[in-house]
């Protein structure tokens, strides 16, 4: 409910139009009531004199209700484009502000479905089923207002519809609110399977996953049914209850008013009037079922938004730095003192230890599962250690805010991440404000000049998604080129060339050496030969650090390096023979 309160809110001035253009709607159906009812009197006592100015006045509500139903419409319209737009910027501006685990903990097509499907339903409500519910009974007050005027013994009969429909809003409304948020939490779970299948077509064809993957979504699919259908069935059900309380009443009064013509209690044409206001009476409750159902689907879809929206978002505010004259120079030394870390309750490092000099080139390695990527996580601020601290310069990361800990780091990732867009703008992202100049010496620096001049657009060349229009080496020297514009001082390097053939390694290799040099430089190695001029190396098994030296001092020792080396080396020349064959 939060949502809904903050958006109406916001758009208050809206409600206040749609209010006078529901009062001038009500107006005009009860208008047209009454003409009904004296067009009805004028024919039954021959008056011919007042046909003309009824048809006037009929000609006239006509021309008003039309104008007020486009109003009416495009204010409705208005409100519910409006609201989605609103909801949906903030709901991405949240996800953007979400935490690392966040993002570990949930899948992106939930994410994706909360934006889209469960925003769409919620801009309806307050659009469209919000109004219907002040309008309707607003509607069916004044309708019963009119008819306690024409006859107030039938007006009584109406008193019966209100409390029995509300009645069946109130047993079956929480029922509908539950079944909709689950139909919509299974939604989002197909959304999410989808977008992972979407996004992995090579995979499923080359494993033949076909079949499998069909299957797995003819399951989820069926769930969705299943639960779409229970919803429709506990709505129909509150439907039909409506339906049937409502004619009921109805049948009830338009036979009592027969007898009442009959008896000459009231006329033929106060019985037509009273027919008309009677479907203003009863229309609004057997409606209400629907409208209800339809808020409690929009209220089903507005908790799960709620759910994102009240995450804790990280603090990324820039705030004066301590560093900020040592970040000028470039000047960075970083520091993990004791440092333990645990996921749930794994631990993944042990009292880890690590000394990032200025200006050095650090090689972390190990076996998989040894930490060290959670060791980059850290760095990067996406988790706080459970133990021990971070320093910069001296400085605890516990004193510094996020913007100022990630200025610090430039990455490059083993799968380089690209968006939808150009060349320009994916390497405009690592300095938006960076000139043409200095981008297109990025470029040069990055090796990606050699493909980028071949593309008729060059730089304005369009990605595709995720990259797909490039090669896994030209996609890493674009993610080289933006951490060049970055200008950081510190590079993290995420095994960014354990993917590559040897020909793209090789223009990577360059590429990094331009990139690293008199640069800090952290990289988590894969191919073990791509560190051996390391300034140092940290060897990391089960999250705790058993060795550190350059690779002569380590291979001196033939402990966990040695072993690794060799081994590595080994795959290293049996995947080199394996190309050349």
């Amino acid at each position: 409910m939060a949502v809904f309160k903050g958006l109406i809110r916001k758009y208050w001035y809206f409600y206040v139009v749609l209010g006078l253009v529901t009062v001038i709607d009500i107006t005009m159906n009860l208008s047209i009531a009454w003409l009904f009812g004296n067009l009805t009197e004028t024919a039954v006592s021959r008056n011919t004199a007042k046909f003309l100015p009824l048809l006037y006045v009929g000609i006239a509500l006509i021309l008003i209700m039309g104008i007020n139903q486009y109003v009416n419409g495009y204010l409705k319209s208005r409100v519910s484009a409006n609201v989605q737009d609103e909801l949906r910027t903030l709901t991405f501006r949240k996800m953007l502000g979400l935490s690392q685990s966040y993002y570990d903990k949930h899948h992106s097509g939930d994410l994706l479905s909360r934006i889209t499907t469960d925003n769409k339903t919620i801009g309806g409500a307050l659009g469209h089923t919000l109004i219907e519910l002040i309008k309707n009974p607003l509607m069916a007050l004044c309708a019963f207002i009119y008819l306690v005027i024409i006859e107030w013994r039938l007006a009584l009969i109406s008193l019966l519809i209100g409390p029995a429909i509300l009645l069946c809003g109130v047993l079956l409304g929480r029922s509908i609110r539950e079944r909709s948020t689950v139909s919509q939490q299974k939604w989002g779970n197909m959304t999410s399977f989808v977008q992972d299948v979407a996004g992995a077509s090579m995979i499923f064809k080359v494993f033949r996953l076909e079949s499998i993957f069909n299957q797995k979504f003819s399951t989820q699919s069926r769930a969705v049914r299943e639960q779409e259908i229970k919803l429709g069935t506990t709505t129909s059900i509150l439907q039909s209850l409506s339906n049937m309380i409502g004619f009921s009443a109805f049948v009830l009064a338009i036979t009592y008013g027969a007898y009442l013509v009959a008896n000459d209690v009231i006329t033929i044409g106060s019985l037509m009037a009273f027919v008309q206001l009677m479907n203003y009476v009863i229309m609004p409750f057997t409606t209400f079922a629907s409208t209800w159902g339809e808020l409690q689907i929009s209220l089903g879809a507005a908790d799960r938004i709620q759910e994102v929206l009240k995450e804790q978002p990280e603090e990324l505010e820039q705030q004066d730095s301590l560093l900020r004259s040592n970040q000028e120079k470039k000047d960075v030394h970083v520091s993990l003192e004791q440092i333990d870390f645990a996921y749930s309750d794994r631990k993944v490092l042990d009292h880890l230890s690590i000394e990032i000099e200025h200006g050095k080139f650090t090689a972390i390695v190990g076996a998989s599962g040894s930490g060290k990527s959670t060791l980059f996580r850290l760095l990067l601020g996406f988790y706080n250690p459970d133990q021990g601290d971070i320093r910069v310069n001296g400085v605890s990361y516990s004193d510094m805010s996020l913007h100022e800990i990630r200025a610090l780091y430039a990455l490059v990732p083993q799968e380089p991440q690209l968006f939808t867009g150009t060349l320009r703008e994916n390497i405009l992202y690592g300095n938006p404000e960076a000139s043409e100049e200095d981008m297109k010496e990025a470029v040069v620096h990055a090796n990606a000049h050699l493909f980028i001049e071949q593309f008729p657009e060059g730089l304005d060349t369009q990605v595709g998604e995720k990259g797909s229009q490039l090669s896994g080496g030209q996609r890493q020297r674009i993610a080289i080129a933006r951490a060049i514009l970055k200008k950081a001082p510190v590079l993290l390097l995420d095994e960014a060339t354990a993917s590559l053939d040897n020909e793209s390694e090789q223009l990577v290799q360059d590429a990094l050496r331009q990139l690293m040099n008199k640069r800090t430089t952290v990289a988590i190695a894969h191919r073990l030969s791509t560190i051996q001029h390391a300034d140092k190396i940290v060897v990391m098994h089960e999250g705790k650090i058993v060795e550190t030296g350059t690779h002569e001092e380590l291979m001196q020792l033939c402990g966990h390096y040695y072993e690794l080396y060799r081994t590595r080396q080994n795959n290293e020349l049996i995947e080199e023979a394996g190309s050349i064959a």
